[in-house]
């Protein structure tokens, strides 16, 4: 992972926080250029000194919390590159050598380490346009999030590279990361429903069907790290983005 990918993803950790002012905020920083829906297309110059400036920029803006949260989005990143101090990295960047670059490696057989607490998105994939799953009448839940919700999970099922689009959803199981304890794996599109759910107070027998605004090749593609770190579908007037770990995300 490069510090393109970081700057991503440090840009998406703030917008589950503020919205577009987040890319706003990035487009101020000299060398970073980023799309209206949050994806980094270049980092010019000194990726260390933009990254740096980016963080310092966020929380000089946001505050302590937005500091919690960039330093959790970049701990992924350590041993790819340099994180400045600003992103937890050490104080004398110079002694520390520059990680050789490494390829992603796929979703299915992760480590421990990939369990970690991820940021919901890094723009490193082209997001599928949200949009109602369900036909538009009285009987639909109203879905809205006062804040955006993050959920940890790590890929628990292998996926069949050539046969995503037969995939069926329902056989993709992730694996809750959170506690010390072991949980029940739990599928993919469950997964979703009982994350709108929670961050929505709507009942979980409301919730539309996910697997209907799912770009099936696409988040499978992802979960098998093919296709950048995260890809992004509607659920109602929602989006629910997933990193390629399985963590996901619920956000408007």
């Amino acid at each position: 992972m490069t510090y393109k990918h970081l700057t991503g993803r440090l840009i998406e950790t703030q917008r589950s926080m503020i919205g577009d002012p987040a890319i706003r905020i990035a487009r101020s920083i000299e060398g970073i250029t980023v799309t209206d829906e949050g994806a980094v297309t270049a980092v010019d110059g000194d990726g260390y000194a933009v990254v740096a400036e980016l963080a310092d920029r966020y929380t000089d803006i946001l505050g302590n919390a937005a500091q919690g949260r960039l330093v959790a989005a970049a701990e992924e990143f350590d041993g790819d590159v340099v994180l400045p101090p600003e992103l937890g990295g050490p104080k004398n960047p110079d002694a520390v050598a520059s990680p050789e670059p490494s390829a992603h490696a796929g979703a299915a057989g992760l480590t421990k380490a990939d369990s970690a607490v991820r940021a919901a998105s890094d723009g490193g994939t082209v997001a599928v346009p949200a949009g109602r799953s369900v036909a538009e009448d009285d009987a639909d839940p109203s879905l809205s999030v006062s804040e955006p919700l993050t959920v940890d999970y790590t890929l628990a099922s292998a996926i069949d590279t050539e046969d995503y689009a037969e995939t069926d959803l329902g056989t993709v199981y992730l694996l809750p990361s959170a506690g010390d304890e072991w949980q029940a794996p739990i599928a993919l599109t469950a997964a979703v429903v009982d994350a709108i759910a929670t961050a929505t107070g709507v009942p979980a027998d409301r919730i539309p069907d996910p697997a209907a605004a799912i770009d099936q090749e696409r988040l499978l593609a992802t979960l098998n790290g093919e296709h950048g770190e995260t890809v992004s579908f509607g659920v109602g007037d929602l989006t629910v983005t997933f990193h390629r770990s399985g963590s996901l995300a619920v956000h408007e």
